[in-house]
């Protein structure tokens, strides 16, 4: 088979995840494998994901390193896995149940300290990716009335890099991902949530208010389950925040964590069905997922059978711009 037919039949779909350091950007990765396995996730569909052999031997030790915080009651600090500096990749196949996957999906996390020092790199990534996801650690967001917000989440350094690179954002889905939310959740404060984070991230909002092609999303991850946000301590100059567990036998259970994944696919699904035989309108990337999809047609109907689980307006859950990206 030529090059240009097997691009016809396998593609690359990218998501890049961008925060500051530490807000629990990997530990995401480890809850949605985990949640896409379950009778929550992609089970709901005839779609697989299976993690690459690398990627499917850390992720599992993670989730062990995350499940052994509940066996033995550890201390809890920053709820999640330690952070690292490196830039890191994510690597899936996806395709139909039975069949040869034909899309490897790829996950990139990128520390804040990697944004500033190397931005043309990953502004070129963001170029060759179809969803963006910006992390956000709640707790910093909600308590003390946001003041150690900017502190931790670095929103104006994060801004100031979107608007620097604008151009790169075309035909992207952007989705604002507040992680570690499960003491707002289980105090029925997720609505509070969402519009503080309407508030605090509103010059990132209005970046894209007025495109036409670009979808932005707030969709809320309870990032562990069995623990919540008790308290922030001051260590070296910074504030940290403690969790406590919330039972007195907490499990490890993340939950809402697919709903990026059913987004995405949203997203991939609504462009490919306004644009598929359209020419010169939509990037690149959009053009190879779709001459993809055009080899199969069943994985197309998957993916829209998954949209139609995507939370909205319930749960902190809102669709803030590109709502015709996203559905009818």
């Amino acid at each position: 088979m030529e090059l240009r037919e097997l691009s016809k039949t396998h593609m690359e779909l990218n998501m890049c995840m961008l925060g500051a350091r530490s807000v629990g950007k990997t530990t995401i990765m480890t809850a949605i494998f985990d949640d896409s396995r379950s009778s929550n996730g992609l089970s709901k569909s005839k779609i697989a994901l299976t993690a690459k052999s690398d990627t499917r031997a850390e992720l599992l030790a993670r989730k062990l390193d995350l499940q052994e915080v509940f066996d033995e009651k550890k201390d809890i600090v920053d709820a999640g896995i330690a952070a690292s500096s490196a830039v890191h990749t994510f690597n899936f196949e996806m395709g139909l149940l039975g069949r040869t996957p034909c899309i490897n999906f790829n996950v990139t996390d990128y520390p804040g300290e990697f944004i500033q020092s190397n931005a043309e790199f990953v502004s070129e990534q963001i170029a060759q990716s179809s969803v963006v996801l910006i992390a956000i650690d709640s707790p910093y967001l909600m308590e003390q009335n946001a003041e150690y917000n900017e502190e931790r989440n670095q929103v104006s350094f994060i801004y100031n890099y979107l608007r620097d690179n604008v151009d790169v954002f075309s035909n992207k889905l952007i989705l604002l991902v507040p992680l570690k939310c499960e003491k707002y959740f289980y105090q029925n404060r997720m609505d509070e949530l969402n519009a503080r984070v309407q508030d605090c991230y509103a010059n990132i909002i209005d970046l894209f208010a007025n495109t036409d092609n670009v979808a932005v999303v707030i969709t809320p991850i309870l990032t562990m389950g069995g623990v919540e946000f008790d308290r922030f301590e001051l260590k070296e100059g910074k504030h940290i925040a403690k969790y406590a567990f919330i039972k007195d036998n907490p499990q490890f259970a993340p939950m809402f964590c697919i709903q990026p994944m059913y987004y995405m696919m949203s997203f991939i699904a609504q462009q490919y069905k306004q644009h598929r035989n359209d020419t010169g309108i939509i990037g690149a990337i959009l053009q190879r997922i779709f001459d993809v999809i055009d080899k199969n047609e069943e994985l197309f109907e998957e993916f829209l059978t998954l949209a139609k689980y995507r939370m909205i307006d319930r749960c902190g859950y809102s669709v803030l711009s590109g709502e015709n990206l996203l559905y009818n």
